[in-house]
């Protein structure tokens, strides 16, 4: 039995619906599904409450398994562990979020037209609108900026004090994340649950509920099962340096 079967079936036992338990633990519906299909491992805080509500021992919650890899009784077809450095970081968060800040200077522009256009026609009223909405466009687009540098440092300082390791099988893979020695987080990423795959030259970016898994190109061989599965699932050309 895995951790999420085992998280499944101990809150069907006590009654208690993933809304509820969500609630209880200040987490969503949608995080408590995540722990049950074995996508997600609760954290360390989570673990002491779930423990508590349920009135059990971590070690029973986790099948005396810490390392989430309960479900993974054969061997992975590939494995790797990643570090990751700052100049690595900003250039995977600057290819992701590059058509986010094009879509929005592409609408600031468009706006500026429309107000010089209305000034031409002699519409001045009209004119001053467009105009003033493209700047309070521009105004947003660079607050969002700022929020985004802020957002990336802290992002950035946590995954670069974490040591991240891949195993990949046929129709999944898994990742543990570790910090100090010691499993913070696993996931379980199913290929055909992936929503996105950026490929740059260094590395296939993946995007699934809600959470980015990078992975280095590097070590790949051609035949891996890395590129078998991600390839198919890619959403954009390769990136040029």
């Amino acid at each position: 039995m895995t951790v999420g079967e085992r998280l499944h079936k101990i809150r069907k036992q006590q009654g208690i619906s993933q809304e509820e338990l969500g609630k209880r633990l200040m987490v969503s519906r949608q995080t408590v599904s995540l722990w049950e299909t074995d996508q997600t491992l609760p954290t360390i805080d989570n673990l002491m409450k779930l423990k508590d509500i349920y009135s059990v021992s971590i070690d029973y919650l986790l099948c005396d398994d810490l390392a989430g890899n309960n479900a993974d009784k054969t061997p992975p077809t590939e494995k790797y562990s990643f570090t990751y450095n700052e100049q690595e970081l900003k250039s995977v968060y600057s290819h992701i979020n590059k058509s986010t800040f094009v879509k929005s200077y592409i609408l600031m522009g468009l706006f500026v037209v429309a107000a010089f256009m209305e000034a031409y026609a002699d519409e001045m009223l009209l004119s001053g609108i467009a105009l003033g909405f493209g700047i309070m466009v521009f105004i947003g687009i660079m607050k969002m900026y700022r929020r985004s540098k802020t957002a990336n440092r802290i992002a950035f300082n946590n995954i670069m004090a974490s040591e991240y390791h891949f195993d990949f099988y046929d129709s999944y893979f898994t990742v543990n994340i570790l910090r100090n020695n010691e499993v913070t987080l696993y996931h379980k990423v199913y290929y055909h649950k992936i929503e996105r795959v950026w490929t740059t030259d260094d590395f296939y970016i993946v995007s699934v509920a809600g959470r980015l898994y990078m992975i280095k190109r590097d070590p790949l061989t051609d035949d891996s099962v890395v590129i078998k599965n991600l390839g198919k699932n890619n959403s954009n050309k390769r990136s040029k340096r």
